[in-house]
């Protein structure tokens, strides 16, 4: 009886939070989690692996498919530099962040995003207050809170213009979202040959999260496996994804 008190519990939970979700997209506020500087490419941030439509996409990322903002900005950084990457926190917890860069031109393919991923860390890493409570700064966090993380650019990628892919998955009961924003690297450190992927920002070389990977969870809500410290599939078991190749990363 109590074990199924507390499932029926969590799925009271579960829709309450989903309803909130919808009821942002529909008051055109931020549902889950996307980038916010260097700031996503598309007016999409509830794309997402496992949703329904109408108000939650069944978007199968890596990048959204909707309309791209009007006079959008392209961040410059040199090669080796530390960028500074924000993203919504709206009341959510758990999870890995996975950052990607890729030539523009393989946007939407998850192969090369995978091959091309160059850090993974806790989704709940870098809490910071929000410089203000609007939509486009803070999301609708309850908090007025989001996630800073410092992030250093790759030196394996030569001078053009590339998109950085943000995926987080694992978060309690939730599929996986998916962020987009394109930036140019100009100048920096020179071209290496190759660069070791990370796993940085995380709690004693894990995280708290449900899953290991984009694709455990294909529909929401995700209750099993439970949420427990993990660490990434790539990096379980004493395993590291291969090094990036200068001569790889552009194919």
């Amino acid at each position: 009886m109590a074990a199924d008190c507390g499932r029926h519990m969590r799925w009271v939970v579960m829709l309450l939070l989903l309803a909130a979700g919808c009821l942002g997209d529909v008051m055109g506020t931020s549902g889950h989690s996307s980038l916010v500087s260097p700031l996503t490419r598309e007016f999409d941030e509830s794309c997402r692996l496992g949703g329904k439509p109408p108000y939650i996409k069944d978007c199968h990322g890596p990048c959204s498919r909707e309309f791209k903002r009007p006079n959008y900005k392209i961040e410059t950084h040199g090669r080796g530099s530390v960028m500074k990457v924000i993203y919504f926190r709206n009341r959510h917890k758990n999870g890995f962040m996975r950052l990607t860069l890729v030539p523009t031109k393989h946007r939407y393919n998850h192969n090369v995003h995978h091959r091309n991923a160059f850090r993974w860390s806790c989704w709940e890493h870098g809490e910071v207050p929000c410089p203000n409570r609007s939509q486009s700064e803070c999301g609708n966090d309850n908090l007025g809170r989001r996630y800073q993380q410092w992030v250093k650019i790759p030196p394996v990628f030569p001078d053009g213009d590339y998109v950085l892919g943000f995926a987080w998955f694992g978060g309690y009961g939730l599929g996986t979202y998916w962020s987009c924003a394109e930036i140019r690297i100009q100048g920096g450190d020179p071209v290496q040959d190759s660069y070791q992927p990370e796993f940085v920002d995380n709690r004693g070389g894990r995280c708290m999260s449900s899953v290991t990977n984009p694709w455990n969870c294909r529909r929401e809500p995700c209750w099993n496996p439970q949420p427990a410290m993990r660490k990434p599939q790539e990096f379980e078991n004493g395993k590291r994804p291969p090094p990036l190749k200068r001569w790889q990363v552009l194919t």
